[in-house]
């Protein structure tokens, strides 16, 4: 009990410490960003709720008017947050806000926790100030507004601390490890595909070396299946969005973000810019006149430093006997695959990793190297830890009020906007605005095929006013439509919908094929009167991938009621 009161006490301290990281959305007015998509998105998000579709993946307004499948590709976590606010009566504008705060907060607690559980309270507090406080955090907030990869940063700690509680083996750990561990790895694929991605790849270089440990060592191997079970129930909690994300990218023009100005070679970056590069508020661009910054924070690189010459030490001379690393044997080898990976993610950022790029799947989708800072900041936040580790109690207060001291002396005036402007909310949700201009900045995930209409189409490309064609709406919702067609000859009929496999047409009762035209769904209407349904579906992969979200779930709601780790007592 004491030790839950101070677990809060230390996160309602934590909040208190990042009210400058947020005090920006407290303003009225909105501020500009790299995707200034962002209430527009929860509005879209919230309609589809509100119509009762869930998973969400249909958008009906975006895509130029005709409606696209954006969360059947777009990681939907963070507008799902967004919306219930909007739900709630709050208007798009503010519920965008919250959804900020909300992501932006969590990195800050889920750090909190994991250095709490490694070192101590005062190690929590500092790492995860220096985790919030992050230079690249402030620039995927403030000048990229990338909500996705805010999330994803946000979880990564907790599928840490997962990971680490269930090596740590005892019997309660066993079973909140693995609650901890799947859900924060389904938060991060739901919240950012790419870094789910990158993830994936570092979960790999850990649990293969691993495995190979246990093996010589003659261990038993119960953890390392464990281990297993949950990474496959975090990624069978986000299976109904991360399966037919990949089984059916080919319905959409996704290959569009991989070429151009966001090819990988184009943006990498120097040592010198991971050091100090100028502060900014436009992209990415090659060589190093960059106008954005992509430092990692000195004061993260010098405190990780001194950690990893403490660890030296610590492993190779043993000239540091205070530093029990909590007496967690298990655990201690974390601090050194902590350092591997520090250094690897700083590789791969700079152009000599070309050919790890060249030939790693799915790299080349990550579009920018300077990603891998999430991970760079990560694992140098959770480093410092060794610091205090290394001391006394009383010297552990003192190196935290420190490093609390230089953080919020140095970095909170990185988080502001370029600048707060006065914005209604029909500026990102009146139709003429969702159809054309917020449609442009992201419409990767239309048909490769899909002709953009100039100006916007109407909604039929039959003349309305042909005698010979009567049509009469029923119904018309984002994914429900019914028409009563009457025409004296045969018809191609082309509704203002994008063609996607999920929707199906039904006329008089008969399923009838439909027809991609240029990248729009086209349907022939025989002669006569005839009743037609479009509804939209999912298809057999979408089924499947919600079966297996909906059977972890329940794995995890039995893991965490039922399970008692047996197998560790």
């Amino acid at each position: 009990m004491i030790k839950r009161k101070l677990t809060l006490f230390l996160i309602f301290f934590l909040l208190i410490l990042s009210l400058p990281s947020v005090k920006p959305f407290i303003n009225r007015g909105f501020f500009p960003m790299h995707d200034d998509t962002q209430p527009a998105r929860v509005y879209e998000m919230a309609k589809a709720l509100s119509y009762g579709q869930f998973p969400v993946r249909w958008v009906p307004d975006l895509g130029y008017g005709y409606g696209y499948p954006l969360f059947n590709y777009y990681a939907p976590l963070p507008y799902y947050a967004g919306a219930i606010f909007s739900l709630s009566g709050l208007d798009a504008i503010i519920s965008a806000k919250i959804m900020f705060v909300i992501g932006i907060i969590l990195a800050g607690i889920t750090m909190l926790l994991l250095v709490n559980y490694l070192a101590n309270p005062s190690a929590g507090i500092a790492s995860s100030l220096l985790y919030l406080y992050a230079p690249y955090h402030a620039v995927n907030i403030y000048v990229r507004g990338a909500v996705g990869e805010i999330y994803a940063y946000g979880f990564m700690p907790l599928y840490i601390l997962g990971l680490v509680m269930i090596i740590n083996k005892t019997k309660k750990d066993v079973r909140n490890g693995i609650i901890l561990s799947s859900i924060g790895l389904a938060g991060i694929i739901l919240s950012h595909n790419i870094l789910g991605m990158i993830t994936g790849y570092f979960t790999l270089a850990f649990m293969i070396p691993y495995l190979i440990y246990l093996i010589i060592k003659k261990s038993k191997l119960t953890v390392f299946f464990v281990l297993t079970l949950a990474l496959f129930m975090g990624v069978g909690l986000s299976a109904f969005f991360a399966l037919p994300a990949i089984a059916e990218k080919d319905y959409s023009n996704v290959s569009k973000i991989i070429s151009g100005g966001s090819d990988y070679y184009l943006h990498f970056v120097t040592l010198t810019q991971l050091w100090d590069s100028s502060w900014g508020f436009a992209g990415s661009a090659p060589g190093v006149e960059d106008g954005m910054s992509f430092r990692i924070g000195k004061l993260h690189v010098i405190f990780a430093s001194i950690s990893i010459i403490l660890l030296v030490f610590f492993y190779y001379w043993k000239r540091i006997p205070r530093l029990n690393l909590r007496t967690k044997q298990p655990v201690k080898g974390l601090y050194p695959i902590l350092v591997i990976m520090f250094f690897i993610s700083i590789f791969l950022m700079i152009e000599q990793s070309s050919y790890i790029w060249k030939n790693l799947p799915g790299f080349s989708f990550i579009q920018y190297p300077w990603r891998f800072l999430n991970f760079t900041v990560l694992y140098a936040s959770i480093l410092i830890s060794v610091l205090f580790l290394a001391l006394k109690k009383n010297h552990q207060l003192y190196l935290c009020l420190l490093i609390l001291l230089l953080v919020l002396g140095s970095y909170p005036n990185l988080f502001t906007p370029q600048a707060i402007r006065s914005v209604k909310l029909e500026d990102y949700v009146s139709y003429d605005n969702l159809r054309n201009k917020i449609s442009k900045i992201s419409d990767e995930y239309l048909p490769a095929n899909f002709v953009t209409p100039n100006p916007p189409n109407d909604l039929f490309s039959i003349d309305p006013t042909n005698p010979e064609v009567q049509i009469k709406t029923l119904h018309d919702t984002p994914t429900q439509k019914s028409y009563i067609l009457n025409s004296k000859r045969s018809i191609d009929f082309y509704p203002n919908i994008t063609y996607f496999p999920s929707w199906r047409a039904t006329l008089d009762d008969t399923v009838i094929t439909i027809n991609n035209y240029q990248g729009k769904i086209g349907l022939v209407i025989p002669e006569g009167q005839h009743s037609l349904i479009l509804s939209f579906v999912n298809t057999q992969i979408q089924l499947l991938s919600n079966f297996i979200s909906l059977s972890s779930l329940i794995l995890l709601v039995y893991v965490s009621l039922f399970w008692k780790a047996k197998i560790y007592v």
